[in-house]
């Protein structure tokens, strides 16, 4: 199947480059050995898991503007670390908010808060290539906006782990 390549009987002729059973052309991470599960890449630790998603509510802004708070940055820094960490992973960073003032305006404003993590994460090194940003405004809120706790959940910056 892989007439250009070395590979393993098993595989009919094609390349486990990393040893985990998923063979390259299907492994995601084909440098580094994971799961079959995860697409042959390596599991996020739970304390690098726990990271981002204690990001999702330390990432702070200016009310209704895309201007991080200070408290942001330490979080963001982790961030940064945790890509450098695991380099077989694209990060999506995902900004929503809760449905106070124009759907339009919050869909512009997460988009915003999105863009401005992502480039904090390039100012410290993180490459462009596996970032991403995407505004979701109040589409997909997690709580009831009819409650200012409610609310407070909604206004969130979700960072999410993708194999490449």
């Amino acid at each position: 199947e892989c007439p250009l390549a070395n590979g393993l009987k098993e595989f009919n002729g094609c390349p486990d480059s990393d040893g985990d059973g998923v063979q390259d052309k299907y492994d995601s991470c084909p440098n580094v050995s994971g799961p079959k599960t995860n697409k042959g890449c390596p599991l996020i630790e739970k304390k690098d898991q726990d990271v981002l998603d204690f990001a999702m509510r330390a990432v702070q802004f200016d009310l209704g503007r895309a201007t991080l708070k200070s408290e942001s940055f330490s979080i963001l820094d982790k961030i940064s670390g945790i890509m450098k960490k695991y380099q077989d992973y694209k990060l999506e960073i995902g900004g929503h908010t809760d449905n106070t003032g124009s759907a339009g305006f919050n869909l512009e404003l997460s988009e915003k808060r999105a863009k401005v993590c992502y480039e904090y994460l390039i100012s410290k090194g993180v490459g462009q290539g596996r970032l991403s940003y995407v505004g979701h405004g109040q589409n997909k809120p997690i709580a009831d906006n009819a409650t200012e706790q409610g609310r407070f959940l909604n206004r969130r910056t979700e960072f999410t782990m993708i194999p490449k």
